[in-house]
């Protein structure tokens, strides 16, 4: 049984909004996922109207973004109230919507907020996507990546999501609103720290959800969002066990990246559902079926079958070309 009207009970799903058509017209009505700039103005009170996805019976789901770089996905931790005030009106004033991501990739540098006085660095900003992070801490020996912004720390970011959960629950018809944790981008090493001196994705969002369990128990997130994607559009790659080398032995190389991140979730919080909401190729979407989504679907779906490991709620593929701003 569904919580809310605005939740889907299939797996199907599209980043950005417009192309809901085509899974309705399939008779089958996943998910969306928007992505909402809404700054840390607690005096601001603006929100979106997402009330047509569930009279479609579309479900829908919102990550709540500080700014663009170099404002940072979540803001300096000085406005964490500020920032979690602005969720808490955005949230009052959008209907239609009851779930919620805060932030987003804060593992990764492009997503620090900009620190006053230095420049606003772009770290990664040429590199492309996959492993390029990786390769490059490895052949320095030891970790390097660019420090512009201020660094989200799993406790910072805890903190910020704690408070700004809070925030949300706080209003009127939004006290069981499920509050999802930023999904951790993988295969990118840059933020560092005392206990994970590489850089790992995996640990990283570990300790975000170590961090949230030792503050609040289990019930200290509603579940939390996953990225993952092959490096290429063969189809074969989502179900490859390759994984890398030292320092980060066991991690994989392709699609799977997501079971990683699983099987680092707390047992305490097993039961909490994840949701992917980015699944991608890395390279341009070709203009042909190659199987790649069939396969992507198929394998969520074997994942889900077996028994052990959260179950995965949705599947979103990101992103396709006639993407509409919400």
């Amino acid at each position: 049984m569904l919580d809310w009207p605005s939740e889907s009970p299939w797996l199907y799903g599209i980043y950005d909004a417009g192309a809901e058509q085509v899974m309705l017209e399939a008779g089958k009505p996943g998910w969306v996922v928007c992505s909402a700039v809404i700054g840390h103005d607690p005096q601001d009170h603006s929100g979106l109207d997402f009330r047509r996805y569930p009279l479609h019976r579309l479900g829908i789901i919102c990550c709540l973004n500080n700014g663009p770089f170099p404002h940072g996905a979540i803001p300096a931790a000085r406005h964490y109230p500020e920032f979690a005030r602005r969720c808490a009106n955005f949230v009052a004033a959008s209907p239609g919507c009851h779930t919620w991501i805060v932030g987003d990739e804060p593992n990764r540098a492009r997503q620090r907020p900009h620190v006053e006085g230095e420049p606003a660095v772009d770290a990664g900003r040429a590199r492309s996507r996959g492993l390029w992070n990786v390769v490059a801490s490895i052949w320095r020996g030891r970790g390097g990546a660019d420090a512009a912004g201020e660094v989200i720390t799993p406790q910072l970011y805890a903190d910020c999501f704690a408070q700004c959960r809070t925030a949300i629950r706080q209003m009127a018809g939004h006290e069981r609103d499920h509050v999802l944790v930023a999904a951790v981008a993988p295969w990118h090493d840059d933020t560092r720290y005392a206990g994970n001196e590489w850089g790992d994705w995996v640990l990283y969002f570990r300790d975000v959800l170590v961090s949230l369990e030792d503050r609040y128990g289990a019930g200290g997130c509603d579940g939390f969002a996953l990225h993952c994607h092959t490096h290429h559009a063969d189809p074969r790659l989502i179900g490859s066990s390759a994984t890398l080398g030292a320092p980060f032995a066991g991690r994989h190389y392709e699609f799977r990246v997501y079971r990683d991140f699983l099987d680092a979730v707390p047992q305490a919080m097993r039961g909490l559902p994840a949701f992917i909401t980015e699944a991608n190729q890395s390279v341009a979407w070709p203009e042909r079926n190659t199987g790649w989504v069939r396969t992507a679907y198929d394998e969520i779906a074997g994942w889900n079958r077996a028994a052990g490991g959260p179950v995965i709620r949705a599947l979103i593929l990101h992103r396709w070309s006639g993407a509409q701003a919400q």
